[in-house]
């Protein structure tokens, strides 16, 4: 149990993981290592260090709520929230029935799977941020749904 303890403490400290890949986080390459966030532990009795203030040297630390243990923090960040969608993880979410609605445009656009040529589409909710242009088609026939990815 403690040796298993420390290899995951030995993984958060170095970001290595030995582990499947199941457990693994793709981080955009661009990411350095200082600016993600992740859990300390106390090194004494393995429970999470909270981050609280220095109010003498107005710094950053992180200390453990049982002991008195207490670590300088190496970065100012505590928290970032990253949100990526992608469009194709979206197209599992969208009903069958999206092809009844009458405010969606129509286009003749010919399916994959049943070569029907209508199909609704409309643009996904991840090109807004990116400023790219997204369109999930769902096909009138068989309700297929693919995206097209124009730039």
């Amino acid at each position: 149990m403690a040796d298993e303890i420390s290899s995951q403490l030995n993984a958060i400290d170095t970001g290595v993981w030995e582990d499947s890949d199941e457990n693994s986080v793709d981080l955009p390459n661009d990411t350095p290592i200082a600016d993600i966030p992740i859990m300390k532990f106390c090194q004494y009795d393995y429970s999470m260090l909270y981050p609280t203030e220095n109010k003498a040297d107005k710094k950053l630390v992180y200390a453990c709520r049982i002991c008195d243990h207490k670590e300088e923090a190496t970065s100012g960040l505590v928290y970032s929230n990253r949100v990526k969608k992608m469009a194709k993880n979206m197209l599992a979410t969208i009903p069958d029935s999206i092809i009844d609605d009458p405010t969606l445009s129509r286009n003749n656009v010919k399916c994959e799977m049943c070569s029907n040529t209508e199909a609704v589409f409309f643009r996904a909710d991840e090109a807004f941020s990116t400023n790219s242009l997204s369109l999930i088609f769902v096909c009138c026939n068989c309700s297929h749904k693919w995206v097209s990815s124009a730039s």
